[in-house]
């Protein structure tokens, strides 16, 4: 069994580098646009099940794949984003001067040390690897997940034996397809691939 990991397009707080989290906001029209071309392009078989975080940002492209797939679309709000907390709608460089002090113990363990107001990574990591596991036990046919970034990474670290403080080491560009495959346990096909 295969799972397709495809994180939403750009939105509007990508272009300004701002933070999201859990707050909803919208694709741009780019990243509409991107979206619309990818469901064009895409062609995985023996798709069984699309499901999507419950972010506007993710559901614009699960929706028209779902309907491209002849497929019910599966909403599940444990695949969000990472909840950032009072981060959210900052960009780095302003948090890097509001939480300058806190800064210096997060980045020695953000694994277990959760952002103010929001989650650790390992948070993130529990309750996604829930919901995944939930959706490769309904089925035996391959599956879309429609997620975000922190998502991803999370994942494949956990997927390659990585600490979780390595998610920045690869790239998760937005609109990118990562592929596990699921044998009684996860594996890593490919990362990152994109087709727009």
């Amino acid at each position: 069994m295969k799972i397709y990991l495809i994180r939403h397009m750009q939105t509007t707080w990508n272009l300004v580098g701002k933070l999201q989290g859990s707050t909803d906001i919208d694709l741009s029209d780019f990243g509409k646009e991107q979206a619309l071309k990818l469901v064009d392009v895409i062609n995985l078989d023996n798709i069984g099940s699309i499901y999507s975080s419950d972010k506007l940002r993710t559901k614009f492209l699960a929706e028209r794949l779902a309907a491209k797939y002849h497929l019910d679309l599966r909403i599940d709000d444990e695949l969000r984003e990472v909840n950032v907390g009072d981060w959210a709608g900052s960009t780095w460089d302003e948090i890097k001067v509001n939480y300058a002090d806190f800064l210096t113990e997060w980045f020695k363990d953000n694994e277990n040390i959760p952002m103010p107001g929001g989650e650790s990574y390992k948070q993130l990591l529990n309750r996604v690897l829930t919901a995944l596991n939930k959706a490769v036990e309904s089925t035996d046919q391959d599956i879309i997940v429609v997620t975000h970034g922190a998502v991803i990474r999370a994942l494949v670290c956990h997927v390659l034996g990585m600490e979780l403080k390595s998610r920045s080491r690869f790239d998760v560009d937005n609109g990118s397809i990562t592929c596990l495959e699921y044998e009684g346990k996860f594996t890593l096909k490919y990362l990152n691939n994109t087709l727009v």
